[in-house]
């Protein structure tokens, strides 16, 4: 394959993409971001500027917030932060 060939394909995905994107007003289907989501559903632990919280990975809002349900509390969205498997140790905040 010539680098002309591999060009042509890599223009050709990316008009594919594009014009994707564009048919759905630059917000494209989550689903399969979702699809591969590895900790979906998992007890999971988000830090942002020290502050912690830890809860259940519940799904991607539209605008690509992480949704996270704690316990006794309502789905909250969280834009920013480490996310970490399972809680976190004293040892981990180390």
């Amino acid at each position: 394959m010539t680098p002309g060939e591999v060009l042509q394909g890599v223009l050709e995905r990316f008009a594919e993409a594009y014009a994707a994107f564009i048919a759905a007003d630059g917000r494209p289907s989550l689903d399969g971001w979702l699809a591969r989501a590895a900790l979906l559903g998992e007890v999971v632990t988000v830090d942002d500027a020290g502050r912690s919280r830890t809860g259940t990975y519940v799904g991607i809002a539209e605008d690509g917030a992480l949704l996270i349900q704690e316990p006794g509390h309502p789905i909250r969205k969280v834009v920013a932060g480490d996310l970490v498997r399972g809680p976190r140790t004293t040892e981990q905040l180390g």
